[in-house]
Order: structure tokens, then sequence, then C-alpha cells
């Protein structure tokens, strides 16, 4: 079985009959930044060799109990899919691109961070802005810079009807 963080070692597992070593796996408090979280669990799969097919199943053990509420609603197909439940844990925490991009607008080096950490910290919140509104080319990237930038230039009542028509 795998083991949690602050359990015992790391050891070999077998699985589907893939071999892989067995993480130590972050576990997810209420508390945590959800999206540093995401990305220590996934880095530690990722590090073990663990298939993309068995991530899913190792999630359940690693959630906070809201998470795991969102969890328990889903049906069997979809906790197979690992970025199926990721998308359902972030929309239960209402964490989507909007929160992505504010924690990037708003981003400041501390006195502690090294302007390496930072420029990584920085990298890292760009990355889930980009991956979670499904940007992959310069030309997406573009269209969503101007679109960005065009509805908040709008009046405010302009703006929320065309949020609402979501261009």
């Amino acid at each position: 079985r795998l083991q949690a963080a602050g359990g015992a070692g790391t050891g070999r597992g077998r699985n589907d009959g893939v071999v892989f070593e067995k993480p130590i796996l972050p576990r997810m408090t209420e508390s945590m930044d959800l999206l540093a979280w995401f990305n220590t669990f996934e880095r530690a799969l990722l590090l073990s060799d663990v298939p993309r097919s068995q991530w899913g199943r190792m999630l359940p053990g690693c959630m906070s109990e809201k998470a795991a509420k969102i969890y328990s609603k889903l049906s069997i197909e979809e906790c197979r899919d690992y970025d199926c439940v990721k998308a359902h844990i972030l929309s239960g925490y209402r964490i989507d691109a909007s929160v992505y991009l504010a924690k990037f607008r708003a981003a400041r080096r501390t006195g502690s961070e090294s302007y390496n950490e930072y420029a990584a910290r920085l990298d890292e919140m760009c990355s889930y802005y980009l991956q979670s509104k499904a940007i992959t080319t310069f030309a997406e990237l573009k269209g969503d810079m101007l679109l960005e930038q065009y509805v908040g230039s709008l009046p405010i009542e302009v703006r929320s009807f065309v949020i609402g028509k979501r261009p």
C-alpha cells in the first residue's frame, strides 16, 4: 500500500503488472493552498514513476474532509480519472482560472524568498492559469490576454453583461 506523509518509508509496489516505487504522499488539509498540494502530490507520483492511470486511486487516503465529500459524490468512472477528480475538487473549493490569475497578479516577493524562488513561483502560478484555461499556443494566449484587457476596460454594467454571455 502507498504510504501517506509521515508514514513509513518507501518500498516497491505492484499494481496492474506495473512496478513502481511507493511515494510518500502529502496529506491535504483545509487550511493549505490547494494548488500547491496538487502540485506536490503530482510531483511525488511523477518522481516515483507511478503511471498516471493510477493517480485517481491514490487520492482518497490523502484528502481533506471537504475534498473527500466532493469525491464521494462522483461516479466510479469519474473517480478513476485523476483529471476529472482534480477538476471537481478545485470546483468544489471554487478554484478556477480567475483565482489563478488573481494570485499571479497579486504575487510579491517575500523577504525570505530568493529572486530565483520568486521567479519559479510566478512561473508555477502562470502555468496553473494556462492549464486551467487550456491555453497551449501563443495564439490562444494572445486571444486570452486581449479578451481580459477588453473585458477589464468595460464599464461595470456592460462588463457584467458580457461576462454573463461568456465571450
